[in-house]
Formats: structure tokens, C-alpha cells, sequence
């Protein structure tokens, strides 16, 4: 990335005019000039950190936009790059505007705009801006833009991705991972040498380079692609298929390989074009053209007497014959072109239907066909027009897509649940590196599980959180809390993906969660330089991998544990017995166990569909290969614990002679009680599993306070802390109850034993009498002893 002395040189060897340099810089400072969003319901966005900006990008297109962002990190030279810039004063349709372009890349010789588009949304825009969108011999440009860019010394080009895209995103991602993991270090192996000298001879396959070098890995290789030792197909041959992927030691014979590749892929993806007439004949004709051609046949041969009518179509038979064509396509009939070509409406019935048509796809209210018809014909009779059937409406309604209306009733889940699905040739791939990307999603664990667990704890039903890998389709961690979802379950499961695997993802798929967007987890994935991706609200099929294994869990394990439903449950009476913590803590580990061996032990061994592999065979085949080149390291534990823990922003009292004060506890230690007498705390952090320890960032350092009886409770199983920092708040409510009942309770006690004392017997006077005069006090001090008078007031004596 540029610093400002060095994009002022930049521009100085640009030779860019004053006000070019104003441009670009006003483009640059307000990236992104719109903020980005999924109103087309299908985009995936992403939000990516960006080793080449040291900062993280957004991308509104996760199969077009992002595809690119990638290309920039891995091969090009480019120094610094911003998206969604707005270059002003561009002429169009005779008016002076401006509009929104996907790139601003600082090149090493000059600075380009880049607009990203799939070859499908180019041909949609040219059928509508012909004048504005132009392809000259298969190269896309806008010339109104162009001549605005040539003007300030800039380019402009238009990028679309390969098709099918799947394949070259798979591998991008990653050899981004391997890129953002150091590979710069790893591709000086000697076994790289070694390699890169043997394909100066011949090419070799991956599988054969890796069996044939001693201490040569795919991530090796993966360093050597990055770097450009080595070249291979990325855009038709998937990385870990080993045994097909060819390494080439120059670039040009890489490139035609895959160019004949990516060929024959899409040759395979493409529909037929048929034009024999027999393959397109109807049902029907066939059969009747077969019956034909067997009249002919015995015409022909004399076992029938020819006829005048069928003497052209012998003759026609005799040509195709001679001609070595086909004679069945000749005596076929045209039955099915036969019936009623023209539509019976005339165009007022045509309108009324189209309005009709139109309320019921875009109207909540109207809910029904039926409705929606009834209205059609009130309408018709008021304006003297024959209502157009039944049938012939929805016939009309049939013909439109139904997502418009899905949306109308159901809004985004609505809207994907009737929505097509997708052309296997336009799908993205799974990731191809064990942990490199992870699907993760939450929901609520069912209801029917032992009442007496539910009920202890007050919750309705506890939420589970999953992590499932993209590769392999293994899970790598989970998390189980009560209450709503949460950033703190969320640290929750990257922590115990760390424990399990060793490593963290470098790729997160998840939800519009709050938890996911927020600014806690966007700083999680800055320090760690992992990317987000969040797909279009209400559309399971793209995170289909976690949400699919959460629907397992709760159908296979959730639905089988003892206990009645949750009205049964609520009906129940809760006993003493019930109410301990100790039962409580027992029946959640017991839970918590159930659900690592459903997890971790029988979802990897199962397969399904025609899959050949399970989840732990494809694992182990691809480590074999790739190990787990790419994923994020944790190198000093003490950052990884203050990266999960949460923010505190509220109910916290600080006293520099005590600690910290927070929800009924204390939290200090002798270096926070020093720090805070030199300087005030930025920022305050709680572990988000045990309860009894928080970190304090001071200006100079972090630093870590915790409560009296943490030394105690320290060596205790991380599961029992998780569970007493989920019951935490009840106990405090109960506590409080409890409390305050007592209080109330001992103010009675003290009541009734002042009564019975007779504290205030002498003013019983004064509850009869009207007020009067005062009089001398008189002196009406008695005996200690004497238990009959009134032992006050009485009169002090003074001291000699």
C-alpha cells in the first residue's frame, strides 16, 4: 500500500495533471462511494481483508467482484487498489453525470478502472444500452466512460470471469490462504528447485511431482504457483485433484493447456443443439411418420398398390434414400404444429387481465388465485368487458416467475424457497484445503430434551452454534449456551475450534447475524486476517452446509432424548430436587457429551448420497496432500484469548484502590491497581467463558484482573466454567429475590418486637388527646431493673 509521500512520487512519474490528481484523489478518499447491499436478494457479499491495502475491502459480488479482488492479490503488481469509486462528470445520453465503478487499481505505469460484469449481465445491458455497452471481437467496452478516462490520462477495461467460474475461484481461495499464511518463505525450498528443473523437461501431475521429490507438499506447490515457479490449469483443473492437475514451468504452455481445458469443460456444460427433424418430432408425428414409411416401404416392394396421393412422398423417400439422409424425416407429420395459434382476448380483456395479473403478484392482501380473479371480474363487469376464465388467468399467472409473488407472501425465505435452483455450471465449488473455509450457523437445540435440565435452568431450549468444514465437510467446533445468539457464543466456538483443530479458519461463511457483522467479530478477523463471507438474507442453500447439519442434529439426536414437548414441559411442576445447580450442571454435561459424539464421532463416518468418502476419509486423503496450507496460526495464546473475549461497555465501576467492579464481582491484581494509578483504562474485556477473569487495555499494555475465588475455581473443567457463566444472571436474580424476601421478613420480626416491648407505650396518650400546650418535662427516669416503666426518655447527667 502507498503511503501519501509515495503516491505523490507515483503521480509525479504518472505525469497526471493537477486536477486528474484532485480526481483521483477525491475517488480514492470516498471509497466506497455507495454503501454496498443485497436489494437483488442473490449477491453474496464480502467482506475481505486485503494484504495488498493492509485493510479490509468489501466486495458486492462474491463470484465476480471478489474473483478479481483476488487476481490483484495473487498476480498482479499492482501497489494499492479501492473499490466502488464515482468518477464524476462523464457524459451520457447528452447529460453530464456520474456513476459507480467496481476498481480503482494503482498500476505500476498507470491507474485503471475496472468494471466486473459476467458475460450474461454484459449481454443483458447491451440488449437494453446498446449505445453504451459495445462488443467489438469479444472485448467489452462503454465508450462513453472510456473517453472519459483517455481524457484524464486513466484506462478503463471491463473484466469478466471465466465460465465456469467455480473451478479458478476454488483454487484462488486457496492460494490466497497460502498467501496470507507466509508462503514467500516456503517457496525456496530446495524441493521447489528441484521441480521447477525436472519440468524444464516435461510436465508431470501433481500427484507424480509430490510422490517423485522427497519433502515436496501441496503447499509447496502452492507457494511455487503464487510466486510463478510453476504454472498449472487453475481455471479448469480443481488443485486437489492430485492426479489430473499439470505443472508447467512456463507460462504459455500452462495457459493453452488450460485454455483447451476450460474448453472441454464448458463443451460438457453447453445445452445440445439439435437439428435432426426426427429428434424434434413430436410423440405423434413419430408415430404416424413411422407408419408412412411403412406404406412406402411396401409400395416400394410391391406388396402394395402405390396410390396418387402417396406418390410425392415416395419420391421424396427415393431422393433421401439416394442421398443417404434420412427417410423417416420425410414421412413425418406435422400433427403437433396443428390447434389454436392465436390468443381468443381482445385487448381490453388482454389489459385487465395484465392489471389483474400484476395486483396479485405485487398485493399482500389479495391471497389467493380465487381472490385475485373475483376482483378481475368486478372489475370487468364495471368497465363492460367479457371477463377473461378462470383457467386463462392462471394460465396467465403460470407463465410469469414465481419468485415475485413468493417475496409478496414470504418475504426472503419466501423468495428462496421458490426460487430456481441454480445451473451447476454457474455454482461455486466447496473450498479444496481441510480448514481453510468454514460454514457456520446457529440454531435453537429442540425442545424435547430431559424437562428437568430445562426446567433448573429457566431457559426455554439452549442455542447451538456449528462449525462445519467447507473441504471435507467435517465439523470442526461447536458451542452450546442459552439464551439468545450472541457474540459471546460466537467466541465461544472459535475458541473451541482452536482447542480441536489447532488453527482457525482463513474463510468464515455466516449469516446477517449481529454477532457476525458487528464491529467485535470484524476485529476478530483483522487480527487474524481471516475474511467474512455473508450471504443474501433468508437463502439456507447458501450456507447449506452448517444448516444442514444443525437440521441432523436436532432430527437424529435432539428428537430422541427423554421427555415430553414443550407444552408438557411447561406443565410441569418444578421440585427442590430439580432446582439444585449441581443436578443442573450434571444434565448439561451430560447434553454437552451426547452432542460431541454425535458431532465428532458419527456425522464424519457417515456418508451420504453417492458420495464414496466421508467426511474423515476425504480428510485424510486431502491432508495427505495440502495439510492445512493456508489456515490462520496462533503464535502468542494471550492475544487469542483477548481476541475472544467481550467487550464491556455498560455496569462497570472502577476504583484505583480496589479493581474493577462488575456485576456483584471484583475483579483486580497488583499490575492493574499500578496501571490504573498511572493512566485510565481504554478498554474492558470478559473472558468469555470464565466469568472470574477480565482483561483491561491500558495506553501501554493489556493486563489481566480476576475475582477472590478464581485461584480456587481455576482448576476446574472449562465446561463447569462455561456453565456457572451461563447461570450467572439467574443466580444473581434468585439471590436478589431471595434477599429481599428476608429483608422484608426480618422488618416484620423487628416490627412486632418493638410492639412487644412496649417501646412506645408512653405516647399512647397522644393518640387521644388533641395537641396542647407544652409543659415541663418531668423527670421520669426509673431503675434499669425495673421492667414495669418505661426505660426512656430520661435526662443525661452531666459530668462534674
Amino acid at each position: 500500500m502507498l503511503t501519501d509521500a509515495l503516491r505523490g512520487l507515483y503521480y509525479q512519474g504518472l505525469h497526471l495533471e493537477p486536477s486528474v490528481i484532485r480526481e483521483v484523489d477525491d475517488m480514492r478518499a470516498d471509497s466506497p462511494a455507495r454503501k454496498i447491499s443485497q436489494r437483488g436478494l442473490k449477491n453474496t457479499i464480502v467482506d475481505f481483508f486485503s494484504k495488498k491495502n493492509e485493510q479490509r475491502r468489501d466486495f458486492e459480488s462474491y463470484t465476480c467482484e471478489f474473483l478479481y479482488g483476488l487476481e490483484l492479490e495473487l498476480f498482479s503488481e499492482c501497489h494499492e487498489y479501492y473499490v466502488q469509486v464515482q468518477p464524476k462528470n462523464i457524459e451520457r445520453y447528452g447529460r453530464t453525470s456520474s456513476l459507480t465503478v467496481d476498481f480503482l487499481v494503482f498500476e505500476p505505469g498507470s491507474i485503471r478502472l475496472v468494471e466486473c460484469k459476467p458475460h450474461a449481465a454484459l449481454e443483458r445491458l447491451a440488449a437494453k444500452r446498446p449505445d453504451e455497452w459495445v462488443c467489438n471481437d469479444g472485448t467489452w467496452i462503454r465508450p462513453p466512460v472510456d473517453a472519459w478516462a483517455k481524457d484524464r490520462g486513466l484506462t478503463y477495461t471491463i473484466w469478466s470471469p471465466p465460465q465456469p467460474h467455480g473451478i479458478y475461484q476454488a483454487n484462488l481461495l486457496a492460494l490466497y490462504g497460502a498467501l496470507s499464511a507466509g508462503s514467500d518463505a516456503v517457496s525456496e525450498a530446495a524441493c521447489i528447485s528441484r521441480l521447477r528443473k525436472a519440468l524444464t523437461e516435461k510436465p508431470m501431475t501433481l500427484a507424480a511431482a509430490l510422490a517423485t521429490f522427497s519433502g515436496l507438499t501441496g503447499g509447496h506447490v502452492l507457494a511455487a504457483l503464487i510466486k510463478g515457479y510453476v504454472f498449472g490449469p487453475l481455471k479448469s483443473v480443481p488443485i486437489d485433484e492430485a492426479d489430473r492437475f499439470l505443472l508447467y514451468a512456463h507460462r504459455e504452455r500452462s495457459d493453452e493447456c488450460d485454455a483447451l481445458l476450460l474448453a472441454k469443460v464448458q463443451m460438457g456444460a453447453k445445452q445440445p443443439e439439435v437439428n435432426d427433424p426426427v429428434l424434434l418430432a413430436s410423440p405423434v408425428d413419430y408415430v404416424y411418420g413411422n407408419e408412412r414409411l411403412d406404406r412406402v416401404q411396401r409400395m416400394l416392394s410391391g406388396e402394395e398398390p402405390p396410390t396418387a396421393r402417396y406418390r410425392p412422398l415416395v419420391k421424396q423417400v427415393l431422393a433421401a434414400e439416394k442421398e443417404g439422409t434420412s427417410e423417416l424425416a420425410v414421412c413425418l407429420t406435422h400433427y403437433g404444429n396443428s390447434g389454436r395459434r392465436t390468443g381468443q382476448l381482445n385487448s381490453d380483456q388482454e389489459q385487465a387481465a395484465a392489471l389483474y395479473v400484476t395486483k396479485y403478484r405485487t398485493d399482500p392482501s389479495i391471497r389467493t388465485r380465487t381472490q385475485a380473479h373475483d376482483q378481475l371480474i368486478n372489475f370487468c363487469r364495471e368497465n363492460g368487458i367479457r371477463p377473461p376464465s378462470r383457467p386463462t388467468f392462471n394460465a396467465r399467472i403460470d407463465s410469469l416467475c414465481p419468485t415475485k409473488r413468493a417475496y409478496t407472501e414470504g418475504g426472503y425465505r419466501g423468495f428462496h424457497a421458490a426460487e430456481a435452483a441454480s445451473d451447476p455450471a454457474d455454482r461455486t465449488q466447496r473450498c479444496l484445503i481441510p480448514g481453510l473455509m468454514v460454514h457456520v450457523d446457529s440454531t435453537k437445540f429442540d425442545e424435547r430434551c430431559t424437562p428437568d435440565f430445562l426446567d433448573s435452568l429457566g431457559f426455554d431450549c439452549p442455542t447451538v452454534y456449528i462449525a462445519m468444514d467447507s473441504a471435507t465437510e467435517r465439523p470442526l467446533g461447536r458451542a452450546v449456551l442459552f439464551g439468545h445468539a450472541s457474540r459471546n457464543a460466537l467466541a465461544v466456538l472459535i475458541r473451541d475450534v482452536y482447542y480441536r483443530q489447532g488453527f482457525l479458519p482463513r474463510y468464515w461463511m455466516a449469516d446477517g447475524g449481529s454477532e457476525y457483522i458487528g464491529l467485535w467479530f470484524e476485529l476478530f478477523c483483522s487480527t487474524y486476517g481471516a475474511t467474512r463471507m455473508q450471504p443474501p438474507p433468508g437463502a439456507p442453500r447458501r450456507n447449506s452446509l452448517a444448516e444442514n447439519a444443525l437440521g441432523r442434529i436436532n432430527a437424529e439426536l435432539a428428537h430422541r432424548f427423554l421427555g415430553s414437548t414443550a407444552p408438557d414441559q411447561k406443565g410441569r411442576s418444578v421440585t427442590q430436587d430439580k432446582k439444585s445447580y449441581a443436578t443442573a450442571c450434571h444434565c448439561y454435561s451430560t447434553v454437552v457429551e451426547h452432542l460431541d459424539k454425535y458431532i465428532f464421532d458419527d456425522m464424519p463416518s457417515v456418508r451420504h448420497g453417492v458420495s464414496r468418502e466421508n467426511a474423515s476419509e476425504k480428510n485424510q486423503r486431502l491432508m495427505e496432500v495440502f495439510g492445512n496450507a493456508g489456515v490462520a496460526t496462533v503464535r502468542n495464546i494471550d492475544d487469542f484469548l483477548i481476541a475472544t473475549s467481550v467487550p464491556l461497555e455498560r455496569d462497570i465501576e472502577i476504583n484505583r484502590s480496589r479493581g474493577v467492579r462488575y456485576l456483584l464481582r471484583t475483579y483486580s491484581s497488583a499490575e492493574l491497581l499500578y496501571q490504573m494509578r498511572i493512566s485510565k483504562p481504554v478498554e474492558i474485556r470478559l473472558d468469555c467463558v470464565d466469568s472470574r477473569r477480565m482483561y483491561i487495555k491500558f495506553a501501554a499494555k493489556w493486563v489481566m484482573a480476576t475475582t477472590a475465588d478464581s485461584l480456587r475455581m481455576g482448576g476446574r473443567d472449562d465446561l463447569v466454567k462455561l456453565f456457572e457463566t451461563l447461570t450467572d444472571r439467574r443466580v444473581r436474580n434468585e439471590n436478589a429475590q431471595i434477599r429481599n424476601e428476608i429483608r422484608i421478613e426480618r422488618v416484620r420480626r423487628t416490627t412486632e418486637a418493638n410492639a412487644a416491648a412496649g417501646a412506645t407505650s408512653h405516647l399512647a396518650h397522644m393518640a387521644d388527646k388533641a395537641p396542647e400546650a407544652a409543659k415541663p418535662i418531668e423527670d421520669k427516669s426509673t431503675r434499669w431493673g425495673d421492667p414495669a416503666e418505661p426505660l426512656l426518655p430520661f435526662d443525661s447527667e452531666e459530668s462534674e
